[in-house]
């Protein structure tokens, strides 16, 4: 504590979420804060930038308008760092600024060190998330508006790899640990981005077993997705098709998994890969992703029995009358029943500590109902991430919450229709915009992806600050058809600190940026609310951390948190 100011900080892979409680501090005539970071490995030292501004300083600031925190403080008391290293030390000073616009005076700063988390480890779980275009502003002023595939090299690559991160990397490693007599077992929905299907390729070339189970379905209506673009892919790799096992079957629903078994010598599972992203260039450049390294035998053990029922191709056939598929399908959601724990949603106490995992299509909602009681009766914060929207299942169990309720923040695709659920219920939102493509010409998003522009990553988090937090992640979208008539496959993980923390700092970054878009966005939509841009001339700001606010909650959720 320095002068009654303490600074919290959530670390993860490349973003650090921070708190600073105030409570106990005397903040009038508070302006905000400077922030300066000190890179313990480079030892380089700055003062970092926000883009609020002094209206008396800078009367009509723009969408590319950046300014030291020194002379336009952030007025704030949660902030995110979101372009940091991993596994590098870092300390931060945030300096209390006081005094006349202009000639601002620094308080002692509040001081913190910190480490991000590797993201390559031995551990059981590595988490990977890529940029994608909810950096978009960030990718045009580094590459300009041109689509990374257009690029020459090496800024190609350079633009592919900032957009991915460390997503591809991961893919393409997990892929390489493979060695001649061991064995990959893969289910995937999309499978059209060459240099993965070449990776594979690669493998089964060097002694791999590969064997990879695709929607292969034909439409009613041509053309026929993700079939002919697979098919497409298949052609430019070159890739065997006696590797390739043609789901097919239950023409209604898809095959939506995203998932690689590694079985060490062929016969013992050891490690899965999951998560949301799709083997397509917009997967893993375009809308934002997960993925997600699991080492536990066990868990890897249950993905091969569930990927060995796959392989029989079960559920109705197109042809069929609808009664034949019917029996059909309520056969396969039996045999998957079979396959993992019945958990009640009235049983969350009762989840173990570790890791388990969920297979679709279920006989019924229950999983379901669970994911919803999981973010209903968090004690402190829950978080959600629902790129396709939001049912009653989902948004029942909140008409009963009061804005004295935990605290939960859903983050959507675009924007939610005719939701129910909302501040009185202690609900916040946001959803994907991108600043550039509406307030410029740049189209950077819409030129990577097609269908979801923004988010596809189907994470949940339940209390991720205390010391049993749950998370919730893999390729299931949490609705309805999700849970009983698609190929799904979910993780839920309890009581893994460091994986909660590397969630909820890649949830809080899109948060966050989300939102500073939707900020960006007004302005240039209506001049009159050009206010978001300005910081506030006095200490009036801090009425915007009043007991009961938001913004309030916001820090609270941090000073609790068990470290």
């Amino acid at each position: 504590m320095t002068n009654g100011y303490t600074v919290y900080a959530v670390t993860g892979t490349n973003t650090i979420s921070f708190a600073i409680d105030f409570e106990k501090a005397n903040t009038s005539g508070l302006l905000g804060f400077a922030i300066e970071r000190h890179d313990v490995v480079t030892q380089e030292r700055k003062f970092l930038n926000g883009f609020k501004v002094f209206q008396s300083l800078i009367p009509e600031p723009t969408v590319d308008t950046q300014v030291s925190t020194l002379e336009h403080p952030m007025q704030g008391f949660v902030w995110d760092d979101m372009s940091l290293k991993a596994e590098q030390s870092y300390e931060y000073f945030f300096y209390p600024m006081t005094g006349a616009i202009g000639a601002l005076q620094k308080g002692k700063p509040i001081a913190i060190k910190v480490t991000t988390e590797p993201v390559f480890t031995n551990q059981e779980h590595d988490v990977f998330f890529n940029r994608g275009t909810a950096n978009s502003r960030a990718y045009t002023a580094r590459f300009g508006k041109t689509h990374p595939l257009n690029m020459k090299e090496p800024k190609k690559a350079e633009g592919l790899a900032w957009l991915s991160r460390d997503l591809s990397e991961a893919i393409f490693k997990f892929i390489a640990q493979a060695k001649k007599g061991d064995a990959l077992r893969c289910c995937f929905y999309e499978f059209s981005y060459v240099p993965v299907l070449q990776a594979l390729k690669k493998a089964i070339e060097e002694g791999v077993d590969v064997q990879i189970i695709l929607d292969m379905k034909v439409s009613e209506k041509p053309p026929s997705q993700p079939r002919e673009e697979i098919l497409e892919a298949m052609h430019k790799a070159n890739f065997p098709t006696q590797n390739i096992i043609e789901r097919t079957a239950n023409p209604k629903d898809i095959q939506h998994n995203k998932f690689m078994v590694f079985l060490e010598g062929g016969k013992t599972p050891k490690a899965v890969w999951t998560g949301s992203t799709n083997i397509t260039f917009a997967g893993i450049h375009g809308h934002s992703n997960v993925g997600h390294w699991l080492r536990n035998e066990k868990v890897a053990a249950k993905y091969v029995e569930y990927w060995n029922l796959l392989k029989t191709n079960p559920g109705g056939l197109a042809g069929e009358t609808d009664v034949v598929q019917k029996q059909k399908h309520q056969a396969y959601q039996k045999a998957i029943d079979a396959i993992q724990p019945a958990i009640k949603p009235t049983d969350i106490a009762k989840i173990p500590v570790g890791t388990t995992a969920f297979f679709s299509p279920m006989s019924d909602l229950t999983a379901l109902k669970l994911y919803a009681e999981l973010l209903d009766k968090a004690k402190t914060l829950s978080c959600v991430t629902l790129p396709f929207g939001i049912n009653k299942t989902l948004t029942d169990p909140f008409l009963d919450n009061t804005d004295k309720s935990q605290l939960v923040f859903m983050m959507f695709d675009t924007e939610p229709k005719d939701l129910i659920i909302n501040e009185k219920h202690n609900v916040f939102v946001t959803w994907g915009m991108d600043v550039d493509s509406v307030v410029t010409e740049n189209t950077t998003r819409t030129r990577l992806n097609s269908n979801v522009e923004f988010l596809h990553t189907k994470i949940l988090l339940m209390d991720p600050l205390s010391a049993d937090p749950i998370v919730v992640s893999g390729s299931a979208n949490y609705t309805n058809k999700s849970t009983i008539n698609n190929d799904e496959n979910m993780l839920l993980i309890r009581g893994d600190k460091r994986v909660a923390d590397i969630y909820l700092t890649e949830f809080n970054r899109l948060f966050n940026q989300f939102q500073q878009a939707q900020v960006l966005k007004n302005l240039d939509a209506d001049a009159k609310k050009a206010g978001s841009f300005f910081l506030a001339s006095t200490d009036e700001w801090l009425k915007k951390y009043a007991v009961g606010t938001l913004r309030y909650k916001r820090v609270k959720s941090f000073t609790g948190m068990s470290l």
